[in-house]
């Protein structure tokens, strides 16, 4: 689950473990936003057979692209 909530994180996101949330800077523009969606989802691992095929593919391609960078 994402949030866009107020907070004073200093890399501008919080991951909540035990909840499974991540709650982003609201006052990110959204470039910002997607940078730290992006950086999240480099680090977490993601069981992809919970996602839609559609989801699946369209996962594994951005990872993909992420590590050509």
């Amino acid at each position: 689950m994402v949030r866009y909530e107020k907070g004073t994180f200093n890399s501008g996101y919080c991951i909540l473990e035990d909840k499974q949330v991540v709650v982003i800077n609201k006052f990110f523009t959204l470039e910002a936003r997607i940078n730290a969606l992006l950086d999240i989802l480099q680090q977490r691992e993601i069981n992809t057979g919970q996602l839609t095929d559609t989801t699946a593919r369209d996962y594994r391609n951005f990872m993909e692209k992420a590590k050509e960078r």
